[in-house]
């Protein structure tokens, strides 16, 4: 069986020093877990506020994009609407002018 050697014993002092350091330690250690805490958390709300931007931006984007869309239906509709317009005049144009056009002849 091995021998227990018996350490020797801490002075006053070197033991309040010993305990000093491991307080120390501990507090060090401490700051070190709040500072990346802290960091990790900065970094979550930057994180956060950088997607509700551009969350933001698309919605913008999209409410832009159907206002545009909704303008160019009702400029489809006037051009529509127009466009039936000149066929109605150029369709009574042309009946107009081939049936001035016979009666010329037949006189």
């Amino acid at each position: 069986m091995p021998a227990l050697l018996e350490r020797p014993k801490l002075s006053n002092a070197m033991a309040r020093a010993l305990h000093r350091h491991i307080m120390m330690e501990r507090e060090r250690k401490r700051q070190e877990e709040e500072e990346v805490d802290k960091m990790m958390e900065q970094k979550m709300k930057e994180e956060q506020e950088r997607r509700k931007k551009k969350e933001m931006e698309e919605r913008m984007s999209l409410e832009e994009t159907k206002e545009q869309i909704q303008k160019l239906e009702e400029k489809l509709l006037a051009l529509r609407s127009r466009s039936t317009s000149f066929s109605c005049s150029s369709r009574k144009f042309y009946t107009r002018r081939k049936s001035g056009g016979e009666r010329s002849r037949v006189t």
